[in-house]
Formats: C-alpha cells, structure tokens, sequence
C-alpha cells in the first residue's frame, strides 16, 4: 500500500523549487448537494503549504484530498470510501500516472503515460479559476474517474455568462460544459457556474455519474 505521508513528503520536495505566487481569494468553502431528494452538505478547506495547494474535502462517506502546483495544475489525489473500507491513490511522477487502488480486500497497481500537454485537472471546483479568467473558449484536460480509476479525456467549454444568484447577490457568472473529449459527448455532459470576478465555484447541475446515474446540483452555502 501506498504510504500517503511518504507520497505528500516527495511531493513537498519535488516542487519545492517552485515560486509559489498564486493567491486564493478564499480558503473555505461550503456547499449543499442535493441528490434525487436526499442533501449533504459539502466542505472544501483550502491550504497552501510546501509551495503546495492542498484541497481537503469532507462529505458523507469519503475522505478526499488533492494536492495542485501554483498553476492549480493538480499533482496527486486520494479518496478513500470510508462506508466499503475501499480507496484510489494518484500520483503523477515523470510524465507516468500512478494508480493504486483496494478494493473487497485486494489491492492492485496500473499506470498510464502523460503526454505532457494535457493538465490532469481532478478538482474542477477550484482548478478552473485561470481557465474562467482567460480569453480562451475551451480547455481540454483529463481525470481519473473515482468509480473504476480509469483516465479520462475531458473538455471543457464556455456556454455564455449569465446572472447567478451568489448568497442573495446576483452576480456575473460564466457557465461551463464540461463532457468528454469524443464522440461520448453525446451521451454525457454536466454544467458548472463559476463567478467571473474570482473564478469562485458557485454551482453544479447534472449528473452523480454515468448516464443511467441520479440527478445532482449542488449550489454555494458559504465562503470565506
């Protein structure tokens, strides 16, 4: 097994001589997720520490943690189901990804090449933020799908701005589509909202997970 204290430590040396210059506008962030009827509420807290951002998420049932470079870029993630005792563990390490996963008692190990171009984006919640304030149209990117730990080739796509209502404050928003980078599109996309003035998440409507999956929305509670 993986030792995620070893993994965190190399990472803190790996970067380590990287100017750290980003500055988040906030460092945490609460919010309401509602599947089919049930709601949850989500917390993201924010953390920059090694010339790292550190993302530690609390929800029902998981354990998450993703750590991005100054350039939100992310460079390792864990989440661990804590109601099977089951957990993904991503590192990436000279342009290979590393995997390790246990699952119903086994663990096992695979890796996928990088090209090198292509950011591994796995919290959209914050890693969006440079994308929302550019001029660009499109970002494409990829993931590691939680449910089966396979690679993911995404895009995302700017749909227009549109006035949200943020905390009882109508603001401008920009609204991404966010689906797979091939012919898949089709069958599968969600929508995220993001504040044009800091890239602030502020909601999500789509999908839990695949096609035949329940309904989620998930909308800002808190910030600070």
């Amino acid at each position: 097994m993986v030792c995620l204290k070893k993994i965190i430590i190399f990472f803190s040396f790996f970067i380590s001589s990287i100017i750290f210059s980003f500055d988040l506008p906030y460092s945490h962030l609460e919010y309401k997720e509602t599947i089919d009827s049930l709601s949850y509420k989500n917390i993201i807290d924010i953390r920059t520490e090694n010339n790292s951002i550190y993302l530690d998420f609390s929800c029902p049932g998981k354990k998450y943690i993703v750590i991005c470079n100054e350039e939100l870029i992310t460079t390792y993630s864990f989440l661990k189901n804590t109601e099977k005792d089951s957990f993904y563990e991503i590192v990436l390490e000279n342009r290979t990804i590393h995997i390790t996963s246990y699952n119903d008692g086994y663990e096992s190990h695979s890796e996928y090449l990088w090209d090198g171009n292509t950011p591994w984006i796995q919290a959209i919640e914050l890693s969006m933020v440079n994308f929302i304030k550019s001029n660009n149209s499109s970002m494409r990117f990829w993931l590691i799908n939680p449910s089966d730990g396979k690679k993911m080739d995404m895009i995302a796509i700017k749909e227009g701005i549109y006035q949200i209502d943020v905390l009882g404050k109508k603001e401008n928003c920009t609204k991404v589509k966010v689906t797979l980078d091939s012919f898949l599109s089709i069958f599968w996309s969600v929508n995220y909202w993001f504040r044009n003035t800091d890239g602030l998440f502020v909601r999500y409507e789509g999908l839990k997970g695949g096609p035949a999956s329940p309904k989620k929305h998930i909308s800002i509670l808190n910030y600070n």
